[in-house]
């Protein structure tokens, strides 16, 4: 299988995708992999959309789940991010911007920022994330006949 590193970027996805990355350690280094066809995507930034379904509050930061469709995935925030997130009511639509992280085997989106974002605009996020991944596979194709 082949190997596209998009760690520099934010990678759109969808909630329960978070849930299926497959992470491997390398010494200190973990790292997150998306398989995606027959290449494997390397992330670390992440963008995913969703609907507020729970909020959790444990003093100093915040568990949000993001659910769609199919699932959902945990994000966690601190400080002025927390806030803003602490603000929005159950079933808003947000996309969280941010980096995935693991902690005691848990895997989580640790946002850097967020948007709330209209229904119709969560819609078309699916369509977007499609987008990318076919716009992704003709790249990584184009390099692969160099």
């Amino acid at each position: 299988m082949k190997e596209l590193d998009v760690r520099k970027v934010y990678i759109r996805m969808l909630p329960h995708e978070v849930n299926r990355l497959e992470i491997s350690e390398r010494g200190l280094e973990v790292i997150f992999k998306l398989t995606y066809e027959d290449i494997s995507l390397r992330v670390s930034r992440v963008r995913v959309a969703g609907r507020v379904g729970e909020l959790h509050n444990y003093g100093n930061f915040i568990d949000v789940v993001v659910v769609d469709d199919e699932g959902n995935t945990r994000v966690r925030a601190w400080n002025s991010v927390a806030d803003g997130l602490r603000s929005l009511p159950i079933g808003s639509c947000v996309e969280v911007f941010g980096r995935i992280s693991s902690f005691r085997g848990e895997v989580y989106v640790a946002a850097d920022f967020f948007r709330t974002i209209s229904d119709a605009e969560l819609s078309s996020y699916r369509d977007l994330v499609s987008k990318d991944r076919d716009l992704m596979m003709k790249y990584f194709k184009i390099n692969l006949e160099r």
